[in-house]
């Protein structure tokens, strides 16, 4: 994908991060973290109740799309796993 930071075009790709991350794995949402935190200065990262906040327009462009592409990969691995999981149990 070529997308400039802070362009409009950024917002599928933010949207389809936030309604997806919820679907993760704790250690899975822990990676993204350490992709974010790797790529942010520390100066836009803020402590927030118990962790921490990081706003999207602050995380650069590349890293929005290592995220989007981590989250679809783990999908679709959990339904490739859940459809065996359910072919097991018809047969």
């Amino acid at each position: 994908m070529d997308i400039k930071d802070n362009d409009r075009s950024r917002l599928p790709i933010c949207e389809y991060i936030n309604y997806n991350v919820c679907e993760l794995s704790i250690q899975d949402r822990l990676d993204i973290l350490q992709m974010i935190v790797n790529s942010v200065d520390n100066k836009k990262i803020q402590d927030k109740g118990d962790g921490v906040q990081i706003k999207m327009i602050n995380i650069p462009t590349p890293t929005l799309i290592m995220i989007h592409d981590f989250i679809k990969k783990k999908l679709l691995q959990r339904d490739k796993q859940d459809m065996f999981i359910f072919e097991e149990d018809i047969e």
